[in-house]
């Protein structure tokens, strides 16, 4: 049942500033939202990596900048591809009821981005014939995919192709791609818009719902939403005079900060990825910290608990997977296709775990792939499901040249390319079943959170039927098996997160199940 008061936001914070500050503001008042939930990565983000600060320390900034609750989007969800990531978060947000979702985009006019994910939902014969031929040609999936996608949207005019085929190399419009395939339609959108990467032209603001005017590329009732002044499209190209804020880096580093159309950073804003960068070097993040969390953020700092060091756990993981028997490699998840039997071979023989990585890393498996499937196996996140054993669907576009042997046990045998040509309909659909079982079971576990929220998260719960998770050593024995496997890997993953902190003091293991849900309320909004 949808509530439109509930607004779902998904959310890494590594680290919190201002531009999630302004996001999390504008978002509540464009949506009119009167509870505003954010579905946040844990210990591991989706680029498969350790966050800057704990989950408990981000959850409780979230709080002081303007949300009500924070739940954790499970590891095993985080350390996915997009189409996962967006089931683990947007869907849990939308399971719980929500009924709007508001995320970042780099300035793609909304019409098109509906357009584009109907797309890749239900691809037309022109971009199936052309998939077909970019895989047979040796092409990537990624580059097959762009190549199919021009070729469907090529009877379009010039500058809405540009948008379109640009939304899919943008870190913010390819989450948000997968965010609208993930929700049903009657979610309402609320795009927060933010700088292009690369200093592309685009500035940044809300999304109005009737601002822009109906252009060739879709219906102006998209149910997105409104923001007084915020700008308008014409013809889908797009003029914004608002506010800004720097990029979310969901995938890999090489993001951009917030920059104005000559190149020129935005002095308010800086992207997580540029503060991360100056985190290493020394140089402080304060002027980029909102006022409300900074006590909090130098806190942390005071206690050596914030910003962790990842190089700390650098052999330690490098010696796990050089531990983990082949078969455990290959049930982890994105370390198909050859990867786990690669690790294996490579682990012994590298002296550093930067070292595997760049031995590993080749044009089609990029650094972010290579690395989640690593932590997947070393945090035990491992599914049968994973090893590709599809059949049925459609038998008529091609979609995937490569076909997976799977043993009685759904164990991956052996890789054969160009062996069987499989049907689009049907690697999608298997697509959706592989997110849906990697992010399944639906729990809430809350991370912090306004006391006057929780009746209302608790009523949620109910009414949806989803389990609410508050303190886990308190509530493991009502807890189903499966659930208490998930919140195993969340554990592991918090439990290595402590041992890259630089107090020695603050390292001990099995935080993560006594900690309660921190119960702040610092400003009531509901």
């Amino acid at each position: 049942m949808r509530n439109s008061e509930v607004l779902g936001i998904v959310a890494e914070y590594n680290p919190f500033h201002t531009g999630h500050a302004h996001q999390l503001a504008e978002a509540r008042a464009v949506s009119g939202a009167r509870l505003v939930m954010v579905a946040m990565s844990g210990g591991v983000v989706q680029r498969g990596a350790f966050a800057i600060a704990d989950k408990y320390t981000r959850a409780r900034q979230a709080l002081l900048a303007g949300a009500d609750i924070v739940l954790e989007t499970p590891a095993r969800g985080v350390l996915q591809s997009a189409q996962g990531f967006a089931e683990a978060s947007a869907g849990l947000l939308c399971a719980l009821g929500a009924g709007g979702l508001s995320f970042g985009s780099e300035g793609t006019p909304p019409a098109l981005l509906r357009a584009l994910a109907a797309l890749m939902q239900n691809p037309d014969e022109t971009w199936k014939n052309a998939f077909e031929q970019a895989i047979k040609q040796g092409q990537g999936y990624a580059h097959a995919l762009t190549h199919a996608t021009a070729a469907a949207i090529a009877h379009r005019p010039p500058e809405e192709q540009t948008h379109m085929l640009r939304a899919m190399r943008n870190p913010n419009d390819t989450l948000a791609l997968a965010y609208l395939q993930a929700v049903s339609g009657d979610v309402a959108v609320y795009p927060i818009l933010r700088t292009t990467p690369h200093g592309v032209e685009e500035t940044l603001g809300v999304v109005p719902h009737g601002a822009y005017p109906t252009p060739a590329c879709g219906s102006a009732n998209d149910g997105y939403a409104m923001a007084q002044g915020a700008g308008r499209c014409d013809g889908c190209a797009v003029a914004r005079d608002v506010p800004r804020c720097a990029g979310h880096d969901a995938s890999d580093d090489a993001f951009s900060e917030a920059s104005d159309p000559t190149g020129h950073e935005v002095a308010e804003h800086r992207s997580a990825s540029r503060l991360r960068a100056m985190l290493a070097a020394g140089e402080p993040i304060d002027a980029y910290v909102p006022p409300e969390v900074l006590t909090l953020w130098r806190q942390d700092i005071a206690g050596g608990t914030a910003p962790i060091d990842a190089a700390r756990l650098d052999a330690l993981l490098l010696h796990q997977l050089r531990s983990l028997p082949l078969e455990a490699l290959q049930s982890a998840p994105g370390l198909g296709e050859g990867l786990a039997e690669r690790c294996a071979k490579l682990a012994s023989a590298c002296g550093s775990l930067p070292e595997l990585l760049a031995a590993m890393q080749t044009k089609r498996y990029p650094n972010a792939r290579i690395r989640r499937g690593l932590l997947c196996a070393v945090l035990g996140i491992s599914n049968a499901a994973v090893c590709d054993g599809i059949s049925g669907g459609d038998s008529g576009a091609v979609a995937v040249v490569k076909r997976r042997q799977v043993n009685a046990a759904g164990e991956c045998l052996s890789t054969q390319k160009n062996e069987e040509v499989r049907s689009l309909p049907a690697v999608q659909d298997a697509k959706r079943r592989e997110a849906h079982i990697l992010t399944a079971p639906r729990f809430a576990r809350v991370l912090a959170a306004k006391k006057s929220a929780l009746p209302r998260l608790a009523e949620l719960c109910r009414k949806n039927r989803i389990p609410l998770v508050m303190q886990p050593a308190r509530q493991w024995e009502t807890l189903s098996p499966e659930i208490q496997a998930v919140l195993r890997e969340n554990a592991l993953a918090h439990d290595l997160h402590v041992l890259a902190r630089a107090n020695p003091g603050r390292r001990a293991a099995g935080e993560d199940a006594r900690r309660c849900a921190v119960l702040d309320a610092p400003q009531d909004n509901g």
